[in-house]
Order: C-alpha cells, then structure tokens, then sequence
C-alpha cells in the first residue's frame, strides 16, 4: 500500500523540462536547483502520458536536481527507469544521491542486473533491468548515521539491504542526478515520474504517477489597476502563464504598488480519477524588471476557491533577473489524504507587491500531483472541456 499522506520535496514528470541549464530558485525551507547537460531527448512516459526524460551514455548526458533540505536525514526515492542497449561494464544510471553529500549511486551491472552502490560498498539485487522494459525503483536512506543505511526495492521487490561508510550528514542539500557524467558504455536510459521525500514513513511510495496540470482559465481577480499581462492586458492572462519551459516573452506583471491586488488562474482538471492522490506541488517561474533584492511583498500562492491559503505563500525572488523557479509542496487539507475534488479546485494567486521599484514578473505557471497507480483509472468524459498544453 502506498503511503497514506506522503509529504513531498519534489514532483517531476519531465513535461517541463529543458536541454538548457535554467537558474537556481527557491522553494519553502528549501532551495531547487534544475540543471540539464549534454542535451537530453524525450520520448513518451511511461504510462502513455506526457513524456520522459532520455539519456544517452554516449555523450554524457545528466539532469540535476538538488535543493536545501529543512533538518531531514531520510532520504526517500520513487521513480520510473528503462534500460536498453548492451551493459560492457557497470554503470551508474542515477548517482550523487544523498544529503549534504553524494555518496549512493543506483547502476546497471555488466551482467544486466540491478545493483545498489554507496562509496565503496555495494549489493546486487535480482532483477535483471537491461531489457528496455520500464521497472520502478523505490529507495530509502537514513544520511544520519555512519555508515548510511539504504532499503530498496526494484517492480516492489525487496533487494538485499545496504550499509555504505559514509560520514554521517544532519543538514544541507537533498539531490540526485540522472545519467553519468563520463561517456561510454553505449547504453541509453529513459526516466519518468520521479518524487522525493524526507520521511522514512512515505518509504515505499510504489507505483504512481505524476500528472502535470497547466493554467486553463483566468480564476476572479482583483487587479486593481495594478497588475496586467506584458502588453497591458487584463483578460486572459492565464495565457501568459501556460509556457513550459518558461519564457520571459509573455508574462502577468505588478508595476503599481497595491498589497491587496492579484490575479487570479485556474488549472486543468486531473485527466482521470485515481485510486488515491498522494501529493500536490506548485510549481513558479518569474524574474525581476531589475535586480531589487529590497522589493517586498511580490509572491505567488495556492488558494482554495473562497480564497483561502493552502498552507502559506512563498515570494518571488527580486534578486534574480533571470527565470528562476520555486516549487510548494502541498499536505493533504487537514493533514488527510488529498481528494480529486480539492485538486481539480486548487487555483494560484500572483501579485501582492508594495514596491514595484523592480516589477514582479510571473512568467509561468503549474501544478504537478502524483497519484496512486496500482489499479487502472477511469478516464471521464470531459469532451470539450481539458487543455493540453505543454506537450500533452
């Protein structure tokens, strides 16, 4: 069974990603970082939804993903691979994971089966994973103790546990990286709907997947003569906040102080009810007119339909000039499990600025929510009705 309320650091489909490194944000008591080398390609999830990341050996190809953690020493994994070509030698095909180091890596071995690595240690599982099948990996690991302590599971079966001598880690970044930096080999790996938690009780997350839900509709705003679309508009302005990868072409803008104004901007509805949704994650992209760092009040935050905050804001960063990207992870109202109802109602609010000495510019704008996946899912009927922007 999956967990009940699993609270969530990270959300990734891949439906907004790019080959081109993007800057540093940050998100509620952690910094995200995204970066991409050695040009990646996409090719279709692996559930037929959206798309997954594709990475070749052969030119050393990596997707970074990092950001600060808030005191946790469990580091938890669920994420889909698939593996073809044929293993010469053991290979890495997720590696510098951990906190506050980099010390576990997750590889295929020159035999094809999986295996679990942490610094000079490591244990061969009994899956054989070089078949261009998708298989499902989840991993835990406690960073607090030395050596680190790892359980994994690859297709929900358990693999034999691993102790690695690592140097006990209580603070700093939480990251993983896809791929290998070192060409050879000449394998190619395929990634898709990867989460991240800090609690051990969301230890193993299972099957799922991630949805990736884009602006659909302009919520109820209150402008206030304040807030507008690059051009000056001040209708449609979901239709500034839709492009992923973010753009800095079209964007929402505050350019007259006012702590009360925003826009407000609907999301699609899930594309099909599932058993059981998991997590909820905002996702922003923004950048400053100017480089302010003393700018306040610009943010950007989740409210229910009545306008009441889903847990808190979180701020624009007016330091930054160039797209950056922060990202809110959402627990379930009231500290249950999130329902398809109170998702498919979820808008976000941008704006709030009282010194636009620098204009706040949200540039885009999404939700991700990761699903139970176990059982299949009842597709409605919404003819007419869904947006499927962004590579649907």
């Amino acid at each position: 069974m999956p967990p009940l309320n699993p609270v969530f650091q990270f959300v990734d489909g891949y439906e907004h990603e790019t080959t081109t490194p993007t800057a540093q944000g940050f998100g509620s008591n952690y910094q995200l970082a995204f970066s991409a080398t050695g040009s990646p390609t996409f090719v279709a999830g692996h559930n037929g939804y959206g798309k997954a990341v594709s990475l070749s050996s052969a030119s050393a190809q990596v997707i970074e993903r990092r950001w600060t953690t808030a005191g946790t020493t469990d580091w938890v994994f669920s994420g889909y691979f698939r593996v073809a070509g044929a293993v010469s030698a053991s290979r890495a095909i997720i590696h510098d994971c951990g906190i506050g180091g980099s010390g576990m890596g997750f590889y295929v071995n020159a035999s094809g089966v999986c295996e679990m690595g942490c610094d000079s240690n490591s244990r061969i599982g009994s899956v054989f994973i070089a078949d261009g099948n998708w298989h499902l990996l989840d991993w835990w690991c406690d960073t607090a103790v030395n050596p680190w302590v790892m359980r994994w599971r690859v297709d929900e079966v358990d693999q034999p546990l691993l102790t690695g001598p690592h140097a006990a880690q209580v603070a700093g970044d939480a990251q993983y990286r896809l791929g290998h930096a070192a060409a050879g080999n000449g394998i190619s790996e395929d990634w898709d709907d990867c989460v991240m938690s800090g609690r051990k009780e969301d230890y193993p997350i299972g099957p799922h997947r991630n949805y990736w839900l884009e602006p659909n509709a302009d919520g109820s705003h209150n402008l206030s003569g304040s807030i507008r679309g690059d051009a000056g508009e001040t209708t449609n302005l979901y239709q500034k906040v839709q492009d992923w990868p973010a753009n800095q072409t079209d964007y929402i803008k505050q350019d007259v102080n006012a702590g009360g104004a925003f826009a407000e901007i609907m999301f699609d509805d899930l594309p099909a009810v599932p058993t059981n949704v998991l997590g909820v994650m905002g996702y922003m992209a923004g950048f400053a007119s100017a480089t302010t760092p003393a700018t306040t009040g610009a943010s950007w935050r989740l409210v229910w339909p009545d306008g009441t905050d889903i847990g808190g804001n979180n701020s624009l960063d007016m330091s930054e000039s160039a797209t950056h990207y922060r990202c809110d992870g959402k627990n379930g109202p009231a500290g249950g499990p999130w329902t398809v109802d109170q998702v498919n109602s979820i808008r976000a609010r941008v704006g709030y600025c009282t010194d636009v000495t620098a204009n706040p510019r949200w540039t885009a704008l999404a939700l991700a929510v990761c699903v139970e996946d176990r059982h299949p899912l009842t597709i409605p009927d919404r003819s007419g009705n869904m947006s499927f922007a962004g590579g649907r």
